[in-house]
């Protein structure tokens, strides 16, 4: 994978995002849920996790290019689909105090994590595929 201005400004704005996201967890967040019972601190996190579901839009025609790689699109739509699921099933969880809820919650991270992860090294992956399916060759 060679280094192209795309790739530099991928991980600049994903390094950027990551710091603001960071300080705002630490400074605003973090402050006012620490002292909260788990069901007061995570309902709010939770229900905010549940707009993912606009990854399904990948899914449809005429929304999106149709030069949008499947290997992309379709696993990080039903990725972000499956992490919205067990959002709300994780909410549910700690609105009804289940002792389900640290493990489905637990389930949801990680399931989000991996979507995460799958769909950025994919997009990176089909972005450095010519559209005539050659592999570049790099010295």
């Amino acid at each position: 994978m060679s280094t192209t201005a795309n790739y530099i400004h991928f991980f600049i704005s994903y390094g950027v995002a990551l710091l603001v996201f960071g300080l705002i967890g630490r400074w605003y967040i973090w402050p006012n849920i620490k002292d909260r019972a788990i069901k007061s601190a995570l309902t709010p996190l939770l229900l905010y996790a549940c707009l993912r579901i606009n990854g399904l839009m990948f899914l449809m025609p005429g929304l999106v290019s149709p030069e949008l790689p499947s290997a992309f699109a379709v696993p990080t739509a039903y990725g972000d689909l499956a992490a919205v699921l067990l959002a709300l099933l994780s909410l549910a969880c700690v609105r009804f105090e289940s002792g389900f809820a640290v493990p489905v919650i637990w389930l949801f991270n990680v399931v989000g994590l991996l979507d995460l992860v799958y769909a950025n090294i994919s997009s990176l992956v089909a972005e450095s595929i010519p559209r005539n399916g050659a592999l570049p060759i790099t010295l």
